[in-house]
């Protein structure tokens, strides 16, 4: 698993001196707890709120796996941080005048304003947080709207089934005007809004010595030039040149909205950014976005088997270990933010250390569990996918499985266990799977498998 890194000592340039050092956890000091309870404001639209997580449901798709109160649990639980008290009010659907205006939607004529659903929780009139965190814009641009027009939705199970769903192409007009270019100018126009709102936040939600968290938005398909060829030059019914030209609009979103964070707080003492587009891509490694090689952690589309409800607003969202990816990267950016910062060295020259000097005390790492990733620890409830039947070698049994907690876009998990004498049927029932991810496998239509090394099956 790959772990976020924390930024090492602050160094002093002395004369000729200079010091090379890697980002990496910093090990100059114990792990830092505040010593009060920090209060956490969680707001935002759907990519706050968990939409996309399957125990997300209407109006607001809340979900506690959710980044926001995912990281809180991380710095409890790890930490030994208090976070109390914590609101989580984050709503799909919502654009940033929701933060304190109520909106008009097709579910509520007069649906609250969030800063009024955290008020009915406690938040007290006049009140502060210590943290206040939220992803706001995306639908200020109308970018919910967008994907619907590039992609034909199902919309029962009879088009699913007669393969009528094939994607469509991404309109080449908006408003009369070339589509990429009225999208730009849409995100231009967002960056005084997304100040304004920065601006007002500061003002009336954040405590002093308390920061603004503004996460922003993955890009959703990897660049088509590193897709394999197989894949007809199409990914999850959106094609290649679709697929770019949403990708050139995330880097341009991400770029105007670190822009109006540096705006807002030119110092970097009060808004700190995290963007989940650095987050997902991981350069020659390959991305987290769709088809880019890595676990993804966005779901394609969701109206189908794993959705009967036909709730395609999952689609296209972050799945759990997506949340969990960034409730990870957020847990240490905030340790690291609230952590005092040591006096600087006083200015002295010295001589190049010849050798490196390991630290007497070292931080562990913030960790949100598994991920899916090759090499990451593997352990869930599984059955024997019908109609499937255990395989058995001379050096062990293979089974196709299907495992609780699995993100959906693995149709299944492939275990192999050495014992060839293991009594397991596909009648067997339910068994605990415990191992390693040590593979993903994919075939030529696209379908992915885990393939896990099991250490051991309970049968119990």
């Amino acid at each position: 698993m790959r772990h976020r890194s924390r930024s090492g000592a602050r160094f002093v340039l002395v004369a000729a001196l200079v010091l090379v050092f890697t980002s990496s956890v910093d090990a100059s000091r114990p792990p830092y707890v505040p010593g009060r309870s920090i209060s956490w404001l969680e707001l935002g639209d759907s990519y706050s709120s968990g939409e996309g997580i399957p125990d997300a449901a209407a109006p607001c798709a809340r979900s506690k796996l959710a980044y926001a109160p995912a990281a809180a649990n991380l710095l409890r639980e790890q930490r030994g941080w208090t976070i109390e008290p914590e609101y989580f009010v984050a709503c799909t659907g919502d654009t940033s005048g929701a933060l304190f205006n109520p909106q008009t939607t097709s579910d509520d004529p007069q649906r609250p304003s969030q800063f009024e659903w955290a008020s009915q929780a406690g938040f007290p009139a006049g009140g502060r947080a210590d943290i206040v965190s939220y992803s706001f814009g995306g639908n200020d641009i109308g970018f919910a709207e967008l994907i619907k027009s590039c992609i034909d939705f199902p919309t029962s199970w009879g088009d699913l089934g007669s393969g009528s769903f094939v994607g469509r192409r991404c309109p080449t007009q908006l408003d009369s005007t070339p589509f990429e270019q009225r999208m730009r100018e849409r995100i231009d126009n967002l960056q005084q809004t997304l100040e304004d709102l920065y601006n007002a936040t500061l003002g009336y939600l954040v405590a002093e010595g308390g920061v603004l968290v503004v996460v922003g938005y993955p890009r959703l398909f990897a660049p088509s030039t590193s897709w394999g060829a197989w894949r007809g030059g199409r990914c999850a019914g959106v094609t290649a040149a679709d697929a770019d030209t949403l990708g050139r609009l995330s880097e341009y979103l991400d770029r105007v909205t670190r822009n109006a964070v540096a705006e807002v707080d030119p110092s970097g003492t009060r808004v700190m950014y995290l963007s989940r587009l650095e987050l997902y891509d991981q350069g020659a490694l390959g991305s987290h976005s769709l088809c880019g090689g890595q676990t993804e952690w966005l779901n394609r589309i969701t109206v189908g088997a794993y959705d009967p409800d036909f709730r395609g607003e999952r689609s296209f969202h972050p799945n759990a270990p997506g949340h969990a990816a960034t409730a990870e990267a957020l847990a240490n950016r905030l340790d690291e933010w609230f952590a005092p910062i040591p006096p600087p060295a006083p200015d002295t020259v010295v001589d190049l250390p010849t050798t490196t000097v390991a630290a007497a005390t070292t931080v562990a790492p913030i960790t949100s569990g598994q991920k899916y990733e090759i090499g990451d620890e593997f352990s869930a409830d599984c059955i024997v996918a019908w109609p499937t039947a255990p395989i058995y070698t001379t050096g062990g049994i293979q089974l196709t499985m299907s495992c609780a907690g699995v993100p959906h876009q693995f149709l299944f998990v492939v275990v192999f266990y050495p014992d060839p004498n293991l009594p397991i049927t596909p009648s067997t029932g339910t068994v605990r799977v415990h191992g390693q991810i040590v593979d993903i496998a994919e075939s030529a239509y696209g379908y992915r498998e885990l393939v896990v090394e099991a250490d051991s099956v309970d049968l119990s």
